[in-house]
Order: C-alpha cells, then structure tokens, then sequence
C-alpha cells in the first residue's frame, strides 16, 4: 500500500468520517476492502454498500437503497421514517440494518444524488435518536465525480444533482483523501488519457493514442 492508503486506512481506524476519491485504478475499492477487514477485526458492525447493483457485488455488499429502505424512493423521509418504526417489513430488516451499524462503506458515491445522500444522512439520524450526522454512525465512502453521474428520476423529482452539492456533505466528511498513484495500469499514456478524458481535456497526443487503438470490428 502506498502512503495515501495507508493515510486512509489509519484515520478510518481512527473513527473518522472519509471520502475517498481518485481517478480509476488507484484502488479506492481495495482500500474500502482493507477498511472494512480493520474495523471489523476491531469489533466494529460494518455495513458495505454500493450506490448500483455492480458496485454493490464488487464490494460484496448490498445497495444502498436496499440497506437504509429507501427503496426506489416513492416516500419521503418523513413517510420512510414512520415506515422504519411501524411497517413490519421495515421493522425487522431495514431498521435493524441502520441500528446495528457501527460503520458504513459506500462505494461509487459519484452515482449518490444530493436528495438520496439527504434522505439517507436523516434517515440514519432519526432511527439513531442521536443529534449526529447519519446518526453517529461512521461514513467511509469512496469514488470518483468525474466518472457517471447520479441517474435522475422525474418520477420522484429527483434531478440527479451531485451529493457533494448538499449543504451538509463537507460537515459528514472531515478528511478528504485523494489516492493519484495509478496501480491497476503501469502505460503512463494509457493513465494520462483515461485521466484527461474523464475530465474532457483531450490534447493531441491522447487524440492520436486513441487513432492508434483504432480497429474494425467484425460484423
């Protein structure tokens, strides 16, 4: 592990709030992974989610909309609050989920729109009882803003608006760490132009790194 990581690794141990961001291949998943096996080896409850169905499979988790009960986001926070306490399905597993963490790993936040990062943040507070973001319960999330963006949803007013935008998202993570050591590819070429287009700044090298890779297919 490189220093970044290990910087990571140590102010999770430590309790604290992190976000996690780097451009693909710098191991923010593996560093998620480490995390996870530290707290859990010290007694923690680790609740590991994706904000997609793949990101939820690669870290071996669960969704999070599946985790906090969100679901597909018909109700409210109030309405899914109420829910959470009297709803028996809600009652016995989603409820549990939020009461049972002691720590929460969220892999690809990119894709976490302002409104589910709210609810989510709330959520977690009220079935907490407790007067601290997402209820006291510590936060390690992990992704990159230059990559999808959250999906919206016209059908629950949700304009897909990043989670960084929301008022609240600099007080929940009190440790920014940007790991920019590439270690998934060793092609500075191939690095610089994945790098630059996430970014939308393609110069002319790229532009003739991509020629080159050019070919046909077959029908």
């Amino acid at each position: 592990m490189n220093k970044s990581q290990l910087f990571a690794v140590e102010k999770a141990v430590e309790g604290h709030n992190i976000i996690l961001l780097g451009q693909s291949g710098t191991g923010k998943s593996f560093v998620g992974k480490k995390i996870q096996k530290k707290l859990s080896g010290a007694g923690k409850n680790v609740s590991v989610t994706g904000t997609t169905g793949i990101a939820a499979l690669n870290v071996k988790g669960c969704t999070m909309h599946s985790w906090s009960g969100i679901g597909d986001s018909r109700y409210d926070s109030d309405e899914l609050c109420q829910k959470l306490f009297t709803d028996e399905h809600f009652v016995s597993l989603d409820k549990q989920n939020i009461l049972k963490a002691d720590s929460l790993i969220i892999d690809e936040i990119s894709m976490l729109s302002l409104i589910h990062f709210e609810q989510i943040e709330y959520v977690c507070r009220t079935i907490k009882h407790k007067d601290l973001y997402f209820g006291g319960i510590q936060v390690i999330a992990s992704g990159e803003f230059f990559q999808l963006p959250p999906v919206p949803n016209p059908l629950t007013s949700d304009s897909g608006e990043y989670c960084f935008k929301s008022n609240i998202f600099a007080m929940v993570f009190g440790h920014k760490i940007v790991l920019d050591e590439v270690i998934r590819q060793d092609e500075l070429d191939f690095i610089k132009a994945i790098n630059g287009v996430s970014k939308g700044e393609i110069p002319e090298d790229t532009k003739n790194l991509i020629l080159r890779l050019q070919r046909p297919l077959p029908p």
